[in-house]
């Protein structure tokens, strides 16, 4: 499901509003095993710079337990859906440049604990 969630900007003093779309992750009749994150988008920023934040979940559930304990923390259960992962991305960022031309939007990966890692491997597969 997507839904939205405001963020108070420091420097501006005000409030955007962002459009959050989970990062969908499939394996046969797995969804999400091991790595949950999302996209948002936003949707009232003014500025010529905004911001778009690739945010990682950490430990929350079964799937996710699993990941935490892989030989490097929820690098298996990325690199195993790494294609998937990086085209929805990608796709968001681009739809996101495509409607608002003349954006130059910058991009923050963010997580906590295990969604720390993911955050880390997501940010060098889009450097590639």
């Amino acid at each position: 499901f997507e839904h939205s969630y405001d963020l108070k900007d420091p420097n501006l003093g005000s409030t955007i509003h962002y459009h959050r779309i989970p990062i969908r992750v499939a394996d046969h009749d797995t969804v999400n095993e091991g790595v949950l994150g999302e996209v948002m988008i936003p949707e009232d920023d003014h500025s010529l710079n905004p911001t778009i934040y690739i945010a990682w979940a950490g430990t929350h559930q079964f799937g996710t337990v699993k990941a935490d304990l892989e030989r490097a923390a929820g690098e298996e259960s990325y690199r195993t859906h790494e294609d998937q992962i990086l085209g929805q991305m990608i796709q968001r960022i681009n739809h996101y440049c495509e409607m608002n031309e003349g954006k130059n939007p910058k991009i923050v990966f963010t997580g906590h604990s295990l969604g720390g890692a993911l955050s880390q491997l997501s940010f060098h597969s889009m450097q590639r």
